[in-house]
């Protein structure tokens, strides 16, 4: 039994050996993701909505353009919108933030600063804690067909686009990274 199991080790060892190096050289050194990732786009940019100070916490909205996407024949909004609320106590507590990502819609006031979550995680761990709204961005129309996607509508819209056109960048799921 011992020795069937060396051999049987073995023999899928010797195996790996060989097919290991012809894997990594299919294996693209860029892939389409981080070609979008490493893209060049000017359109970032932030400013504090509002700043105060309450019970020990610094409280901030911040107005944040995260990026174009797509062009504006394909897309009824190419930037990228989003709120971005900060909690940060007088007494910072550790050196790890977290940051909580959320949806939302797009063409709604400013929140009037983090939501109660926010307060209690970061009043309970002693971190900044920030929550980024707006992911993805929406609701958008796309190709001006008159209809306004949103979430799970505009995510799988974009991968059908992705498939039918096979222009890697028509996934929403890459701006929301």
């Amino acid at each position: 039994m011992q020795l069937s199991r060396i051999l049987c080790y073995s023999l899928l060892i010797g195996i790996l050996w060989q097919v290991a190096p012809v894997a990594a050289q299919a294996l693209p050194s860029e892939t389409p993701f981080d070609q979008y990732l490493n893209k060049p786009d000017n359109s970032y940019t932030w400013k504090i909505i509002s700043e105060k100070s309450v019970d020990g916490n610094r409280l901030i909205v911040v107005d944040m353009i995260s990026q174009t996407w797509r062009t504006k024949e394909e897309v009824n909004r190419t930037q990228w919108q989003h709120w971005l609320t900060l909690c940060i106590p007088d007494k910072v507590a550790s050196s790890t933030a977290l940051l909580f990502i959320g949806g939302g819609a797009n063409g709604r006031e400013p929140p009037a600063g983090p939501s109660d979550r926010v307060l209690q995680i970061s009043k309970a761990t002693g971190a900044m804690v920030a929550e980024l709204h707006m992911i993805p961005n929406q609701p958008l129309m796309f190709h001006n067909d008159g209809k306004m996607r949103t979430e799970d509508d505009l995510i799988g819209y974009t991968w059908n686009q992705y498939l039918e056109t096979g222009d890697p960048t028509w996934p929403a799921r890459n701006p929301m990274v």
